[in-house]
């Protein structure tokens, strides 16, 4: 069987996993914990980017807790396309809730930072 493109859908990625709808999502959920921890570490970091052993490591255990809950370990093609897409993703949603969170405030401090008005006093505006 040819390797999984790295363009390739998700369903295309789970047909050649050979993993049914339950423990894809248990790897998925795996794959997206190891993902997390990897960018806690450096922000900035791409699959491709990581040293080998990094990336044996992550997908040693991965695997491990696949083989833990008896569900078959999938080819380094699947384990790469889903290491890339995931940290993609997570990169993009850390950029737009760090973009939510600086518009929430600069629109806070500017609301802060006008004069406070008062409405029209006769007896004090004449």
């Amino acid at each position: 069987m040819p390797p999984l493109p790295t363009k390739a859908k998700t369903a295309e990625a789970q047909l050649a996993s050979g993993l049914g709808m339950v423990e894809w999502d248990r790897f998925m959920t795996f794959t997206r914990i190891e993902a997390r921890a990897l960018l806690c570490d450096n922000a900035e970091c791409a699959w491709t980017s990581l040293p080998a052993d990094v990336k044996r490591g992550i997908e040693r255990r991965v695997n491990a807790r696949l083989a833990a809950e008896s569900i078959s370990t999938v080819a380094d093609d699947i384990f790469r396309w889903r290491m890339s897409r995931t940290l993609s993703c997570l990169k993009k949603s850390d950029l737009k809730a760090s973009a939510k969170a600086a518009a929430a405030s600069s629109s806070t401090a500017a609301v802060d930072n006008q004069p406070t008005t008062y409405p029209y006093d006769p007896v004090r505006d004449v």
